[in-house]
């Protein structure tokens, strides 16, 4: 009878050496491809869906492209004044952050917006190029030294934020808006 179970017991200590070794000593056991690759994709996509939640807060990205760009005597440009300054439909801003310049002496203006559609941030880029337009015909003859910061004006989207600057230096304000996303 034990003659009979001599092969079953060198086969059993066979496949637990074999499974020993291929697991390594302390080393979880190898994971096939499929399961990897599944898992590879559920962490791309949690990964996206954090980012799509993540909400960008207007007032620190403006405070932080204030600082940046050494903007000085800026006057925050509240709700009821919005429209003083913005040609657009308020109603498709869900939050905002603005600051121009206090004084009127400096073209010096930094926001971003949050908006609603596709559409509204369309609309929004299109009334602050009218803006910026605009200042520039009033800065012209005022101080045509401030024309160089509103000729450089970043205007630009990324999904339903918009920022808008005019500073000494635009592309500082635009690389701090996008290391946002």
């Amino acid at each position: 009878m034990l003659k009979k179970r001599i092969p079953a017991i060198i086969g059993a200590a066979a496949v637990i050496g074999a499974v020993s070794m291929l697991s390594g000593c302390g080393e979880e056991p190898a994971v096939d491809a499929a399961a990897e690759v599944t898992t590879v994709s559920a962490e791309t996509e949690t990964a996206e869906a954090v980012q799509e939640q993540t909400e960008i807060d207007p007032a620190a990205v403006v405070d932080e492209i204030m600082t940046g760009t050494a903007m000085t005597s800026m006057a925050e440009v509240t709700e009821d004044r919005l429209g003083n300054y913005v040609e657009a439909d308020i109603g498709t801003v869900e939050s905002y952050s603005m600051y121009i310049c206090g004084s009127g002496a400096f073209a010096d203006e930094a926001a971003v917006f949050v908006m609603s559609s596709e559409d509204a941030v369309e609309a929004l880029m299109e009334a602050l190029q009218k803006r910026v337009d605009a200042r520039l015909a009033d800065y012209k003859d005022y101080k045509p030294e401030e024309c160089g910061k509103l000729e450089s004006a970043v205007i630009k989207s990324n999904g339903k934020y918009v920022l808008y600057a005019v500073s000494s230096d635009n592309d500082k304000a635009e690389e701090i808006f996008d290391s946002k996303f």
